[in-house]
């Protein structure tokens, strides 16, 4: 489900500052794997629960078509990869892996959902957290949460609800 907040409001701002955050968050997580291999990854999984998303994994990164990053560095993660997609996870069995390991745990690699919920958007529910994932498409900024927020979710006229197909 989509959930668009109306431009101007708060949940708005809130909104894009978070997406501003996911890509900056994004491109610093790009910028440590090409540093360690020398290739700049086409995608990285994340870590979500407990009111926090984005949390890219240097345990699931994964490179354009044909590129295999030194298997002394990096090797594949067959629990992450696909028949479309290989995943590859950093060593830290080296002590380069160990360093690019640090560097993850450095830099602060995940959203919370703390300003949302302080502007009156529900992301929890008992100990029940909802998915949550800020992005942005040519209509504007928008918030993809799992369906199970509509228990909780108050009528507000700055939410626009979206199903998808």
């Amino acid at each position: 489900m989509i959930l668009r907040f109306r431009e101007g409001s708060a949940l708005h701002a809130e909104l894009k500052r978070m997406n501003d955050v996911r890509e900056a968050t994004y491109k610093e997580a790009c910028d440590i794997i090409e540093e360690l291999v020398g290739e700049r990854p086409e995608g990285f999984g994340y870590c979500w629960g407990g009111g926090s998303a984005c949390a890219w994994s240097p345990c699931m990164v994964a490179f354009k078509d044909g590129f295999v990053p030194d298997p002394k560095l990096m090797s594949e993660n067959p629990e992450a990869s696909n028949r479309e997609h290989k995943a590859y996870k950093v060593l830290r069995t080296t002590k380069k892996g160990r360093e690019t390991s640090d560097k993850f745990k450095k830099f602060h690699n995940s959203l919370t959902s703390k300003g949302l919920e302080e502007l009156g958007l529900p992301m929890h529910a008992e100990s029940r957290y909802f998915y949550f994932m800020p992005s942005k498409d040519e209509a504007g900024y928008y918030l993809t949460v799992s369906n199970s927020i509509v228990d909780v979710l108050k009528k507000n006229v700055d939410i626009t609800i979206e199903l998808q197909g």
